[in-house]
C-alpha cells in the first residue's frame, strides 16, 4: 500500500517484544489452504451472494481442534469494531458519522464439514474474527473441508479498501478465509486500515457472475474454455483495439465519466490461481484496457500486463503499460523472476492509501499527475514480491514489506531516470515552485531521509520494528515506508550493490511462497554477504538512535578524521570536491559510537572542499559537521544563505531567514519590523527567532523600540525554551480607579521567561498522554503609583519601578476514552509562587524621599479538568464539554504598608475567571491589543475585552485574591454556536487576607453563548445572577479570545505531528 508522504510526514513500539521478534524462528512447516468460490454481484443492492468450499491442509506437528477464521467485512459493520477504533485514533469520524447504508458486513454463514453442520462463535472482541470448532481433532498431515454460503453488504468505498463507488467495486477481503497458524500459533487479526495482512499459500479457484458489460481485473488467470472465458477473451482484444485508439485521438477530451446501464445478460468468469494467500477482483463498466507483455530477466519468461482505467485520467494512464513492463523487469532484475503470467494495475476509488496491492492485481487512487502515478504503480506492483511471493507478517513486522519495497521504488526511479533527476519531478512539468524554493540540487532519493527527519527533528519518531497498529499514521509513512527505504539504501550502500542483490535474491528463492521472519532475512543476508549484521538488524531497526558521523579534521598534517557522534554503527565515505566536481572518493570503514578513524589525506590540486556522506545515503540526523574547507581559518563556516520565509535544510550553507513583521497594541500604536530566524524544514534541534519592532510613541515622545525573541532547543522527549517580550502596557499594580493621567501612553513591560519540559508517554498512540514542565518568569517595567499614583506616573517622574518572579511547576495528562469514540478528558495542575519586588515611599515631598522594600509573596494551586463529548447526529457534529477549576492563592507581605494601600479593584495577585486578559494579567501571559485596558476605571473600548478564557474560563470581570471554584457546561451545535452555562465562586467570601479588604461579588453566575472561531471566540453573557454594573445589561460584559500564538507554523506542526 502506498501512502503519500511527499510533504514528509508516528511509531510506538512495544520494546520488550521487539527482541523476541527476532529470536523466533519461523518453522520448516507452511499451512497450505485452497479455495473454491462462486460469487454473484448484486449491483443493484450492492451485494455479494457467494459460496465458499476452503480445503485445509494441517502439514503442522500439532493436531488442530478449531480453525480461527476471518470475516473481515465485518470490519464495516459498525462503529466499534477495530478498524473504526483505529480510524477514530487517527481523527477520522467517518463511520462515526456514516448512515447505515454506507456500513457493510457479512452473514449468512453456516459453516458445514462433510455434510455437518459445525459450531462457530465470533470472537469475544472482534465481529470480524470466527472460531469454528471442528467435530474432532485435525491430526498432522490429514485436510479437511470447510464450507459456507455467505453474504456481503458492500460499504462505501470512501472507508477504507472493500467496497463500491457507484458502480465501481473494489472486492477485497471479502469472503471467509482461515487466519495463518504457525509455529507461534494461531494468529487471529481483526482488520485495519493501518496495518495489512498475513494469510495462508494455497490455491484459488473463483467464479463470478455479473453483468456482462462490467470489466474485471482480478488476481489470476481466466481458464481456457470454461464457463464465459473464451468469449471474455475475444470482447477484450476489442476492447483493448478500441483503447488504443481512444488513447490515440485523446478520448480523454471527449468522453465523460459517467457510468453505463447494466446490461441484463450475466456473464461467469472463472479464474485459478496457485501459491498466492489472497484473491481480489475489480469491476468497473467504464474501463479502457491496454495491454502489454514483459520478458523477465532471468529465465526469460514472458509476462501479459494489464492497464484497465476510467477517462477520468486516461490522458495519464495511457503510460501505465510502460511503468508495469519496468516496474515488472527491474524487480525480477534486483530480486528474482516475477512467477506468474500477468500482472494488472486498475484505476479505482481507494481511501487506504494511494494504491493497495493483492497478488497480481493492485488498485490505483487518483494520481494527478505522471510522475505520481508512475511512483504508485512502481510500488504497488512491488508488492507482489514483498507480501505477496514473500509473505512475511505484515502486522507485525510491517517493514518487511512496506520498507523494503519503497527501497525498490526509490531505487527505480533513480536507476530509470538518473541519480541526478531532482524533487521537482515529482511536482510535474510546468510547476515552477521547485525554482522558487530553490530545490532544483534537491535529489529525489533524498526524499526517504528528508521524510524520517521530519517526526525525528519533532522527536516523535518510532522505532523501524513496530506493530502496526502501534504506529502513528505520520508515522507509518515516514518511518515504515521512508526511514526503512533510507536505512536499506545505507546497507546497499555499505555492501556495495552486488552483494547486496546477492544477498536479497538468496533471500528471494529460499523464502518464497513462504513466511519469512526479520530473523531469516538477516540471516539470509548475513550467509550471502559474509558479514555481521546485527548492528543493522538491531540498533538501525529496533530503536530510535541516531546516526551521526562528523569530519572533525581535514588537514594535512593530521589527515581527515571522521568520528561517530551519533549512537549508531555506520560507514560512509569521503569526497575531494572541486566546485561541484567530486575528484576522489574515500571509504569510510564501519564505526561504532564514539569510535574515530583517521584516513590520509591525498595530496589533490584544487580541491576547495572535503564532504562526508556526499550521497546522502547515511541518514545522518545532523550534516552540518560534515564538510570542511580545503584551506583558510574558518573551514567548518559554511557561506551564508539569506532569504525570505524559509527553505529546506541545505547543510552547505549557514542559513538565515527573514519575513516582514507587523503588529499593533493600543499603547504602541502600529508597529512595523520583521524578523530573523533559522526554522528550517525539517527544524534543527536548535531554533531562534528574533522580531524586533519599531513604533512611534504618542504624544510626541519618540520612537518605541519593542519586539519578541525566542530560542528553542528540543531533543526527542525535552523542550528547554527561552523567551522574553517587550511591549509599553498601561498597567499600574495598584491602580486607583479614580486615576487619570492625561498624555500618558504606559511604561515598557519586559517579561523573560524560561521553561523545561518533558512529554512523558513513550506509545504515541496510547490513549493517555502527558507531560511534566517548569517555568520561571521575570518581568520588569510596572509602575506602582500607591499611595501616590499622580506622581509616580508622571511622565520621566522617575517613578518607582516594580519587578515580578514567578515560578510554576505544571503537569497535564490528557485520556482519550477508547470504548466510546468522540469522548476524552485532560487534567491539568498547576503548583507556582509569584513575588513582587518593590518600594514604599514614605513621603514624595520629603528631600530625598524615603523608601523602604516591600515585597509580596503569593503560593498558588490551581487545578483544572476538562471534559468533552462529540456525538454526529444525521451526519453532523454535536459536542458537550464541561470543566471543573478550582484555585488557591496564600498571600503574605513582607512590608505590610505596601498590601494595605492596595484595593481590589486590580489586585496584586489572584485567580481571574476569565483568565488573563486586558483586565487583569500579572503575569502577562497573553499577547494583548490593550494591556490595562480593561481595569475598572479605564476607557477600554471594544479591546479591553479580551480575555485568554482558558481553564473552563466565563465572560466575568472577576478576580478572587484568595481563589475560587468555578464550573462550566458547554453544548455546540452543528452550526458552530455554542451555549453555555457556568458559576463561580471566591473562597472565604472574598475576603482578601493579606488587606482584609473585601470583594464587591464573591460569587456569580452566568449564562450565554459563544462563537468560536479558531483562534478567535467570542463569548456574550444572556443573563447573570449578579450584574456587575448598576444599570447594565448582561450582554455588555461580552469578551472576545483572540489566540495569535496559535497561529505559528512550527506549533502547529508540532502539535499535529504529536
Amino acid at each position: 500500500m502506498t501512502h503519500l508522504v511527499r510533504t514528509a510526514v508516528f511509531c510506538l513500539c512495544f520494546l520488550p517484544l521487539v527482541s523476541p521478534l527476532f529470536a523466533q524462528p519461523t518453522g520448516p512447516w507452511q499451512q497450505r489452504v485452497d479455495s473454491d468460490i462462486r460469487v454473484a454481484l448484486d449491483d443493484v443492492n450492492h451485494v455479494l451472494n457467494g459460496d465458499i468450499a476452503i480445503t485445509y491442509h494441517n502439514e503442522s506437528p500439532d493436531a488442530l481442534n478449531v480453525v480461527w477464521m476471518h470475516l473481515w467485512p465485518n470490519a464495516y459493520r459498525n462503529g466499534q469494531t477495530a478498524m473504526a477504533k483505529q480510524h477514530f485514533r487517527d481523527g477520522d469520524m467517518l463511520m462515526f458519522y456514516a448512515l447505515s447504508r454506507e456500513l457493510g458486513g457479512i452473514d449468512s454463514l453456516a459453516f458445514t464439514s462433510n455434510g455437518r453442520a459445525l459450531e462457530w462463535s465470533y470472537h469475544p472482541d472482534h465481529i470480524d474474527i470466527a472460531r469454528v470448532e471442528l467435530p474432532q481433532p485435525l491430526a498432522p498431515g490429514d485436510s479437511l473441508e470447510l464450507r459456507t454460503p455467505f453474504r456481503v453488504d458492500l460499504p462505501s468505498g470512501s472507508i477504507s479498501r472493500l467496497g463500491h463507488v457507484g458502480e465501481s467495486y473494489q472486492i477485497t477481503q471479502w469472503f471467509p478465509k482461515p487466519a495463518v497458524y504457525d509455529a507461534e500459533g494461531w494468529h487471529p487479526m481483526p482488520y485495519l486500515s493501518q496495518g495489512e495482512f498475513y494469510s495462508e499459500y494455497g490455491s484459488y479457484d473463483v467464479r463470478l457472475t455479473l453483468p456482462a458489460n462490467y470489466t474485471v481485473g482480478a488476481t489470476g488467470d481466466l481458464v481456457l474454455g470454461s464457463e464465459d472465458n473464451d468469449a471474455e477473451r475475444v470482447r477484450l482484444d476489442s476492447l483493448v483495439a478500441a483503447s488504443v485508439d481512444w488513447v490515440a485521438s485523446e478520448g480523454w477530451l471527449q468522453d465523460n465519466n459517467d457510468f453505463p446501464d447494466s446490461e441484463e445478460r450475466l456473464k461467469t468468469l472463472h479464474y485459478r490461481q496457485s501459491r498466492v494467500h489472497d484473491f481480489a477482483w475489480f469491476a468497473d463498466k467504464r474501463y479502457k484496457v491496454l495491454r502489454g507483455e514483459v520478458e523477465l530477466p532471468g529465465q526469460g519468461n514472458k509476462v501479459t500486463t494489464w492497464s484497465m482505467f476510467t477517462p477520468a485520467e486516461g490522458a495519464l494512464w495511457q503510460r501505465a503499460p510502460e511503468y508495469l513492463h519496468d516496474a515488472t523487469f527491474y524487480y525480477s532484475l534486483w530480486n528474482g523472476d516475477y512467477p506468474y503470467n500477468q500482472v494488472t494495475a486498475v484505476d479505482g476509488t481507494i481511501s487506504a492509501g494511494g494504491g493497495m496491492e493483492y497478488p497480481n492485481v493492485t488498485v490505483i487512487g487518483a494520481s494527478g499527475s505522471d510522475s505520481e502515478l508512475e511512483t504508485v504503480i512502481v510500488h504497488e506492483v512491488g508488492h507482489n514480491w514483498f507480501y505477496g511471493i514473500l509473505g512475511s507478517n505484515e502486522r507485525e513486522n510491517a517493514w518487511m514489506d512496506e520498507g523494503i519495497n519503497s527501497f525498490n521504488e526509490t531505487r527505480y526511479m533513480v536507476t530509470k531516470y538518473g541519480e541526478d533527476n531532482s524533487i521537482s519531478f515529482l511536482l510535474g512539468d510546468g510547476n515552477n515552485l521547485a525554482q522558487r524554493l530553490e530545490l532544483e540540487d534537491f535529489k529525489y532519493r533524498w526524499i526517504d531521509e528528508l521524510s524520517y527527519l521530519f517526526p525525528a527533528r519533532f522527536g516523535v519518531d518510532q522505532p523501524i520494528q513496530c506493530h502496526s497498529n502501534s504506529l502513528t499514521q505520520l508515522n507509518y509513512g515516514a518511518i515504515v515506508y521512508k526511514k526503512t527505504a533510507a536505512a536499506f539504501a545505507m546497507l546497499q550502500a555499505h555492501l556495495g550493490a552486488a552483494r547486496f542483490d546477492a544477498a536479497m535474491q538468496l533471500y528471494f528463492d529460499t523464502w518464497k511462497f513462504r513466511h519469512p521472519s526479520p530473523r531469516d532475512l538477516q540471516a539470509c543476508m548475513e550467509a550471502s554477504s559474509g558479514e555481521g549484521l546485527a548492528w543493522f538488524f538491531e540498533d538501525w531497526i529496533q530503536s530510535t538512535k541516531r546516526n551521526d558521523l562528523a569530519l572533525v579534521k581535514a588537514n594535512p598534517r593530521r589527515g581527515l578524521v571522521v568520528k561517530n557522534k551519533g549512537s549508531l554503527s555506520s560507514s560512509s565515505s569521503l569526497s575531494a570536491m572541486r566546485g561541484d566536481s567530486v575528484v576522489r572518493v574515500i571509504p569510510v570503514p564501519l564505526l561504532d559510537p564514539g569510535q574515530k578513524t583517521a584516513v590520509d589525506m591525498p595530496a589533490l590540486d584544487g580541491i576547495d572542499r572535503w564532504m562526508l556522506d556526499r550521497d546522502r545515503v547515511g541518514l545522518d540526523y545532523d550534516r552540518r559537521n560534515n564538510q570542511r574547507r580545503a584551506k583558510g581559518f574558518l573551514k567548518p563556516l559554511e557561506p551564508l544563505q539569506f532569504r525570505l520565509l524559509s527553505r529546506l535544510e541545505d547543510p552547505e550553507a549557514t542559513q538565515l531567514f527573514w519575513l516582514p513583521a507587523i503588529g499593533w497594541n493600543a499603547h504602541n500604536g502600529l508597529m512595523l519590523g520583521m524578523t530573523l530566524h533559522n526554522l528550517t524544514l525539517p527544524p534543527r534541534d536548535l531554533t531562534w527567532q528574533w522580531t524586533p519592532l519599531l513604533s512611534n510613541r504618542q504624544f510626541a515622545q519618540g520612537l518605541d523600540f519593542g519586539g519578541m525573541l525566542s530560542f528553542d532547543w528540543r531533543k526527542n522527549a525535552w523542550h528547554v525554551g527561552l523567551r522574553s517580550s517587550q511591549f509599553r502596557a498601561q498597567e499600574a499594580l495598584q491602580m486607583p480607579p479614580e486615576i487619570t493621567i492625561p498624555e500618558y501612553d504606559g511604561e515598557l513591560l519586559t517579561r523573560t521567561s524560561w521553561h523545561v519540559e518533558r512529554r512523558l508517554n513513550a506509545r504515541p498512540t496510547s490513549p493517555w498522554s502527558a507531560n511534566v514542565g517548569y517555568e520561571g518568569i521575570h518581568m520588569y517595567g510596572f509602575v506602582d503609583p500607591a499611595p501616590d499614583a499622580h506622581w509616580t506616573l508622571v511622565p520621566n517622574s522617575g517613578g518607582v519601578r516594580l519587578q515580578r518572579r514567578a515560578s510554576w511547576l505544571h503537569a497535564e495528562l490528557e485520556h482519550a476514552i477508547p470504548n466510546i469514540p468522540g469522548m476524552a478528558q485532560s487534567i491539568s495542575a498547576k503548583l507556582g509562587r509569584m513575588v513582587t519586588h518593590g518600594w514604599k515611599y514614605e513621603g514624595i515631598l520629603i528631600e530625598p524621599p524615603v523608601a523602604s522594600a516591600s515585597n509580596l509573596k503569593h503560593n498558588v494551586v490551581d487545578v483544572w479538568h476538562h471534559w468533552e463529548y462529540a456525538r454526529p447526529r444525521r451526519a453532523k457534529e454535536h459536542r458537550w464539554t464541561f470543566d471543573s477549576r478550582a484555585a488557591w492563592v496564600f498571600s503574605t507581605a513582607e512590608e505590610p504598608g505596601m498590601a494595605g494601600a492596595r484595593t481590589l479593584d486590580v489586585p496584586d495577585y489572584g485567580i481571574a475567571v476569565a483568565g488573563p486578559g486586558a483586565h487583569y494579567d500579572p503575569l502577562a501571559d497573553v499577547l494583548l491589543l490593550n494591556r490595562g485596558g480593561g481595569m475598572t476605571g479605564a476607557d477600554e473600548g471594544w479591546t479591553g475585552r479580551q480575555a485568554a478564557l482558558d481553564r473552563g474560563g466565563l465572560p466575568l470581570q472577576m478576580v478572587a485574591p484568595q481563589g475560587l471554584g468555578s464550573i462550566r457546561a458547554g453544548y455546540t451545535h452543528p452550526w458552530g454556536i455554542e451555549v453555555f452555562a457556568g458559576a463561580a465562586m471566591a473562597w472565604d467570601e472574598g475576603r482578601d487576607e493579606v488587606s482584609n479588604a473585601p470583594l464587591a461579588e464573591p460569587w456569580n453566575a452566568v449564562v450565554g453563548l459563544a462563537l468560536p472561531m479558531g483562534p478567535l471566540e467570542v463569548q456574550m453573557p444572556l443573563w447573570l445572577a449578579n450584574v456587575q454594573a448598576d444599570g447594565a445589561q448582561p450582554w455588555s460584559g461580552w469578551m472576545f479570545r483572540l489566540d495569535l500564538m496559535s497561529l505559528n507554523p512550527l506549533k502547529l506542526a508540532r502539535e499535529n505531528l504529536q
